[in-house]
């Protein structure tokens, strides 16, 4: 973290001088640690300590008039931040979050003249506990940052890895390089040593600093109100939400006006046509305004195609889609042509029934995920249930930033969480089950659709509030969520790529075919490995901002659901 008017800008030099007053290693250090050395602050950590100097606090947030009384009067370090809150351990201010230590009763207790190796220890135990809560904080700040920055080259970068390749080829071999990085901005940056000590106070006085320093934007606040509303009547919503989809799944009529009317129309200028449904519809996840996914083989023999294969046709096969579906501008309306997003779609609307309907023209993948996750939904009703809950619970999130976390992902969140339970089984299970190959776009999609019922020995309220409390903890900087494997990998091991386990190995085979073809993305926020294609990562839009949002969420209905239980 930057620091104004000193000269620590590294946050790992931080990280060292916040072990240095937090953690006593020699007992005779004990003399030495001073009432006000024991509370420390973000600015001005070696500096002698004063008395509090703010004068105008009218800046000052804090929920609680005493608390906000006990910090002007403090005797301690320069305190010069605002959005402080106490927890039982120390200060922690939301602007930058770095803590501020509270004092050390039992150093305040210390008296030479008696015997204060039970002090001593105590002290000792404390200052281990505190510095333990120190390194988790500055572990969360991987979840704040969004920008990459070099000042002294003045570019800037939006993924990590591109940010990284710059530093080894532009500024290996300099020694006067460190790293400053602003929270509210969510960006880091390099800058020169001699410069460090003005870059944090030139970046802010910059207007936008300023303005999201007081829009409060960063700030992840309380769980929003519909969704505490939501997880109080968790078996009620549950029960409404699974009955909803239910009668979708049983009786969708107006899906099966859409594809006739769909059949009729483009079955005319392709006679061999081929048109097969997919999604939430089709796994019984869907809700009343939920849309529909159709895949359409205009050819009837692209479902297994390679996408390179098909792709100077598949331009063909959209453009007189299209043509067909303008042409009936009375059923249909076309809304939007994707052509160079990963799957191209066309984007319309069933006018007489009023669904919302994306047509891609690729190959299988999607309805085989779609197949997958319909079958371990009907092996494992708890499943589709804690799915159907967890989708409405994120839609009352609100969660910011414009990629969020999609509804397929949040499908695989689920079943991977049920994976690591042991109440479901890794898809590579059910490949070795089926033990018959079926590739589809060079892809293993030949699993066993025939999952045996899982029972699940837990109230669904139980089931729910692990799940939170295990993404709310989960390590995101480190680790894949892979449900192939059912199980995480280390990020480290998509680099060298022979480290990864061996039901991998047809993704190790795919980025050795070709140095054309795309490795898996593991410089997003959140790491969700597709079970069938291997180098998809579900989640490599999502932005850091709305991770971080994802996971104080979890934490916070975890404990709401705590009082629950």
């Amino acid at each position: 973290m930057a620091t104004k008017d000193n000269n620590i800008s590294n946050w790992k030099e931080l990280i060292r001088n916040f072990m240095v007053l937090t953690f006593v290693e020699e007992e005779e250090n004990v003399d030495t640690i001073s009432l006000e050395q024991s509370v420390a602050s973000y600015s001005e950590v070696k500096q002698q300590p004063t008395h509090c100097k703010i004068k105008d606090d009218s800046n000052l947030y804090i929920p609680n008039d005493n608390l906000k009384k006990t910090i002007l009067d403090h005797e301690c370090l320069d305190i010069t931040i605002k959005f402080m809150e106490e927890t039982n351990k120390y200060w922690k201010c939301h602007e930058c979050e770095i803590l501020l230590l509270k004092y050390h009763k039992s150093v305040h207790q210390h008296d030479k003249n008696k015997d204060y190796n039970n002090i001593f220890l105590k002290c000792y135990e404390e200052s281990k506990n505190q510095r333990n809560h120190l390194m988790k904080e500055f572990d969360n700040y991987w979840y704040n940052i969004q920008t990459y920055a070099c000042i002294p080259c003045k570019v800037q970068f939006k993924f990590k890895l591109n940010f990284l390749n710059h530093i080894h080829i532009s500024h290996n071999t300099e020694q006067d390089i460190i790293y400053d990085f602003c929270i509210p901005c969510a960006i880091l940056w390099i800058v020169k040593k001699d410069k460090c000590c003005y870059s944090f106070s030139i970046h802010c006085d910059n207007i936008m600093h300023k303005f999201l320093v007081n829009s409060l934007d960063f700030v992840i606040g309380e769980l929003p109100s519909r969704a505490k509303e939501l997880l109080e009547h968790v078996e009620e919503t549950t029960e409404n939400l699974f009955l909803l989809s239910e009668a979708i799944l049983k009786s969708d009529l107006t899906k099966e006006k859409l594809l006739k009317q769909l059949t009729s129309l483009l079955s005319s200028v392709f006679p061999r046509l081929k048109i097969y449904p997919f999604g939430s519809r089709i796994t019984g996840l869907a809700f009343a305004s939920s849309d529909i996914d159709v895949l359409i083989d205009c050819e009837g023999d692209a479902y297994e195609y390679n996408e390179c294969d098909q792709f100077p046709s598949l331009t063909y096969y959209m453009d007189i889609t299209k043509k067909c579906l303008q042409n009936n501008k009375d059923i249909w309306d076309v809304q939007e042509i994707l052509k160079k997003t990963k799957v191209p779609i066309i984007r319309l609307r069933h006018r007489q029934t009023g669904l919302q309907c994306d047509i891609s023209f690729s190959n299988g993948l999607s309805v085989e995920n779609t197949k997958l996750i319909k079958s371990i939904n009907e092996a494992c009703p708890s499943c589709r249930k804690l799915i159907l809950f967890v989708k409405k619970w994120l839609s009352c999130c609100s969660l910011p930033g414009l990629n969020c976390i999609t509804n397929y992902a949040l499908t695989w969140l689920v079943i991977f969480y049920l994976q690591i339970q042991k109440f479901l089984p890794s898809i590579s299970t059910l490949i070795k089950r089926k033990n018959k190959s079926r590739r589809i776009s060079g892809w293993e999609t030949g699993v066993d659709h025939e999952i045996l019922d899982v029972v699940v020995n837990k109230s669904f309220v139980q089931l729910l509030r692990e799940f939170f409390t295990f993404y709310g903890n989960f390590n995101y900087r480190d680790y894949v969520i892979c449900p192939l494997i059912g199980d995480t990998v280390e990020k480290k091991n998509f680099i060298d790529i022979f480290t990864l386990p061996e039901a991998m190995d047809l993704y190790i085979e795919y980025i050795q075919k070709s140095v054309n073809n795309e490795s898996f993305r593991i410089d997003s926020s959140i790491c969700i490995q597709d079970p069938y294609e291997l180098s998809h990562n579900l989640t490599k839009a999502v932005a850091p901002i709305t991770l971080r949002a994802f996971k104080q969420y979890c934490k916070l209905s975890a404990n709401t659901l705590d009082n629950i239980l």
